[in-house]
């Protein structure tokens, strides 16, 4: 079991910390979503706790939902882009095997973990 946070908006379940206009993904309940970018990942959490973590620090509360999620090619091994005028670039630069550090945030979240592909099953909060 896996935990996905997703903000609402506009009556959609999007990226907590990706806006759509940025490559932002948005999320329907037990449909299978996978990542917009070529090559890239989408990001779990792999349990309740650090994504109350990640939702609190971050200050995102207002509109965010933690859902009990599944997924497909599960890894703790996690590229994240620091900010997100950033992503499709970042994606670009690891497909090629490219230096990309300079893109990377200073800090990952404990728990977080990427997959290929998530499905929304219920909401928990």
């Amino acid at each position: 079991m896996y935990y996905k946070v997703v903000s609402g908006y506009k009556d959609k379940l999007i990226s907590s910390s990706i806006p759509l206009e940025y490559g932002g993904i948005e999320y329907k309940l037990n449909e299978w979503v996978y990542p917009q970018i070529l090559n890239s990942k989408l990001y779990i959490f792999n349990c309740l706790a650090n994504a109350r973590t990640f939702v609190y620090s971050q200050g995102i509360s207002f509109g965010t939902r933690i859902y009990i999620a599944d997924a497909i090619g599960v890894s703790s091994k996690v590229h994240m882009a620091c900010n997100w005028g950033c992503v499709e670039k970042f994606w670009k630069l690891i497909k090629n095997k490219k230096k990309y550090s300079h893109l990377l945030p200073i800090y990952q979240y404990v728990g977080t973990l990427s997959c290929d592909a998530v499905k929304l099953i219920k909401k928990v909060e």
